[in-house]
């Protein structure tokens, strides 16, 4: 993963891959968002598309701890993830557009470049 910062609201996460995480009743787990360390923790040993989910979870937990929220729903954050990375990833100029970036006016299908 590539990824090595990510900025939440005012604060900057250094998102680390790890072999190992642990919350505080030592259950393993395989992202977590320690806010007042200003990390983003990530298990190393999975697939990208995993890491790419597990990232956006612990996003969505900054984003509403930085909005006061305090008490997460974890299904709700396990909707938000799953379905933005979908959205994401089959609309890559929606996230160009959406991080101000130039927007690419091909509209070639995968199937077309082959």
């Amino acid at each position: 993963m590539e990824i090595k910062n990510v900025v939440i609201g005012p604060i900057e996460y250094d998102v680390t891959e790890e072999d190992r995480i642990l919350n505080d009743q030592n259950q393993d787990l395989i992202g977590q968002i320690v806010y007042e360390k200003g990390t983003l923790k990530i298990l190393k040993d999975m697939k990208e598309d995993v890491k790419r989910t597990v990232l956006l979870h612990e996003i969505i937990h900054g984003v509403f701890d930085g909005a006061g929220m305090r008490d997460h729903d974890e299904q709700m954050i396990d909707i938000l993830s799953h379905g933005l990375v979908m959205v994401l990833m089959d609309n890559p100029d929606v996230a160009m557009f959406l991080a101000d970036l130039p927007v690419s006016t091909e509209t070639e299908t995968p199937e077309e470049n082959a």
